[in-house]
């Protein structure tokens, strides 16, 4: 598909909490990304904050999932923290570095980590709607980003496409990245190259933590119902094995760097942490507690939006029920070979 970039973006450090105007995402990207999965998402997050003004960091921790899509909400978001840093820490500061947010949605994480660390975080995100609302909420809570220390904002831009993830994220631009339950949207060929254009624009010494799905068992496979539901409903279009997912970011890291464009990158160090009984009880509990406040949904977002929320919460919940599907949070390094 076509390159959709909002701007250049020469320098991390450069990086504004204003909202700036983005370009759509490329039609073949929008057909990945099923309706009930994101099409209700940015009505409810308006609907939340409408009932809440005046906002602040402090109580858009109250949003919960509206506004962290991922599993396990602030508690996720700080073991990035603590895997970014490679330390027990979640408080610690983390002034003058410079991270990407791979898929930072409506922007939940990508303005919590800032916040707590004084970093600067540059979201990249190829749903317009989303990056709109991101950067809209920024402008909201400005004030709690005033001394300019850590900041955040959200680009348009598709991962796959070299020369706009160059001019958006240039070649060792950022000291570490992180992704939560985005990856898992991307199919493999296009996903190889997504990792060879972030791991290029990262410094030597830059860590990452993902979570995703992954087979966490060899020879386990998905039910033919299990892969439906997986793209029609998740959009998920491939759930590798441990040994499969590894094995494309080290290739893709080893090739992220040309001839003639300095000291090529390995992933030194990288470790699968095994989340499938967190997730599988997480995602029932978030079922049932959905089901049992499901008349508050309704008063606040309408019959529509939380019949979607609904499908959406109930197809996944079932999924991890089914003991097949697993999900990991990897952790790593990259340097010079």
């Amino acid at each position: 598909p076509p390159a959709a970039v909002k701007r250049s973006h020469p320098a991390a450090a450069n990086m504004a909490a204003t909202p700036p105007p983005t370009t759509g995402p490329a039609e073949d990207d929008a057909e990945l990304l099923p309706e009930t999965m994101y099409g209700w998402r940015v009505r409810a997050m308006q609907d939340w904050c409408n009932e809440n003004a005046p906002l602040s960091m402090e109580k858009m921790l109250g949003a919960k999932l509206l506004d962290q899509f991922h599993y396990r909400g602030i508690e996720a978001n700080d073991d990035i923290i603590r895997n970014l840093a490679d330390s027990d820490d979640a408080n610690c500061n983390l002034e003058g570095k410079a991270y990407l947010d791979v898929g930072s949605g409506i922007g939940g994480t990508l303005r919590y980590v800032p916040w707590k660390t004084r970093c600067k975080v540059l979201g990249v995100e190829i749903q317009s709607e989303l990056v709109t609302e991101s950067n809209r909420l920024a402008g909201v809570l400005a004030a709690d980003f005033a001394d300019g220390a850590a900041s955040c904002e959200t680009v348009t831009v598709d991962l796959t496409d070299a020369s706009a993830m160059e001019a958006a994220c240039p070649m060792g631009s950022f000291d570490g990245w992180f992704s939560l339950l985005v990856i898992l949207h991307v199919p493999k060929a296009p996903r190889f190259d997504m990792f060879r254009n972030i791991f290029r624009s990262m410094k030597a010494g830059a860590r990452f933590s993902i979570e995703d799905y992954v087979i966490m068992s060899e020879g386990t496979a998905l039910t033919p119902k299990e892969l439906e539901v997986l793209d029609t409903v998740v959009g998920a279009h491939w759930i590798p094995t441990r040994a499969e997912y590894e094995e494309q970011m080290r290739r893709a890291c080893l090739e992220s760097r040309g001839e003639g464009e300095g000291p090529k990158m390995e992933i030194k160090a990288v470790e699968f942490r095994d989340m499938t009984p967190i997730w599988r009880e997480y995602t029932l509990a978030r079922k049932n507690g959905f089901l049992a406040e499901r008349d508050e949904h309704v008063r606040l977002h309408g019959e529509t939006r939380t019949q979607l929320m609904e499908d959406f919460y109930v197809c996944v919940a079932d999924l991890f029920q089914g003991g097949r599907l697993g999900g990991a949070q990897i952790v790593g390094e990259i340097g010079e070979v």
